[in-house]
């Protein structure tokens, strides 16, 4: 799921689906139903190199 802010232009939206500039996200959530560790260590390690 990508939070952004609506107040701004998107380059391309159809029902759920958007494109976007990086400038106008404002969060990112990944939902996740079961997770490993090495899963946890993958998802923090990809949030620390954005």
């Amino acid at each position: 799921m990508i939070i952004y802010d609506n107040t701004c232009p998107v380059l391309f939206s159809e029902g759920d689906f958007i494109i976007t500039t990086k400038r106008n996200v404002r969060a990112i959530i990944e939902v996740k139903s079961c997770i490993r560790v090495y899963d946890l260590e993958d998802v923090i390690h990809r949030l620390m190199n954005r």
